[in-house]
C-alpha cells in the first residue's frame, strides 16, 4: 500500500515478493502457562504486600516506645521558657549591680514568656538582693507558673563580688599614711 519507490526497485531488483506475515496461534498448552505465570506473578504481589504490612506493624510497635520515652526525657517547654525569663531578669539586675552604688529593690511582677507552640506563659516573676555573710552580693530571680492545680517555680542566683567604680567617676589613687606617734 504505502510503499516507497526506493523500497519497490529494491524489491525488482531481488526478484522476490512480497508475503503477507504470518500469524501465530497459541497452543492451548502455551496459553496455560501464560495464565499460569500471570497467577504466580500476582500472588508474589500480594505476598509482597503482605510481608511490607508486617513490616510496617513490626516496626511500629518497635518504635513507639521509643518515641515515647522521648517526649518523657524532653524538656517541658514552660519550665524552659520561665527558666529563660528569670534569666533574663537576672542578667538585667546584674548589669543595673556591676557599679557602686547600683541598687534593684526587691521587686515582684506579672508577666509572661513566650512558648514555641501557642498562648504566652503567664509568669509571676520576683527578684531579690542581699548580701551573704562574706560580703558578696546574691542576685536571685524566681519565675512562678501554674501547672494545673500545682505552682512551679524556678529560682536563680548569681553573685556579684566586686563592684566596680561609676562610669565618669574619679577613683583615688592610694595614698600612704604615716604611722600614729605617741603609741606605746
Amino acid at each position: 500500500m504505502g510503499s516507497s519507490p526506493i523500497m519497490d526497485v529494491a524489491r525488482l531488483s531481488e526478484g522476490t515478493q512480497e508475503t503477507a506475515p504470518e500469524h501465530r496461534t497459541i497452543s492451548p498448552a502455551r496459553g496455560h502457562l501464560a495464565a499460569r505465570l500471570r497467577r504466580q506473578v500476582a500472588a508474589g504481589l500480594l505476598e509482597t504486600a503482605v510481608a511490607c504490612g508486617i513490616l510496617a506493624v513490626a516496626l511500629a510497635s518497635l518504635l513507639t516506645p521509643l518515641v515515647l520515652a522521648t517526649h518523657r526525657t524532653s524538656a517541658d517547654p514552660r519550665a524552659t521558657a520561665s527558666r529563660d525569663a528569670a534569666e533574663a531578669a537576672l542578667s538585667a539586675a546584674a548589669d543595673v549591680l556591676k557599679y557602686e552604688g547600683g541598687t534593684v529593690p526587691d521587686a515582684s511582677a506579672a508577666t509572661s514568656a513566650p512558648l514555641p507552640a501557642g498562648t504566652p506563659l503567664p509568669l509571676r516573676m520576683e527578684l531579690s538582693s542581699a548580701r551573704d555573710a562574706s560580703g558578696t552580693l546574691v542576685i536571685t530571680a524566681v519565675a512562678s507558673y501554674r501547672d494545673g492545680p500545682i505552682e512551679r517555680s524556678i529560682r536563680v542566683e548569681a553573685a556579684a563580688a566586686a563592684q566596680a567604680p561609676r562610669p565618669g567617676s574619679t577613683v583615688l589613687e592610694a595614698q600612704p599614711v604615716a604611722a600614729p606617734t605617741g603609741a606605746p
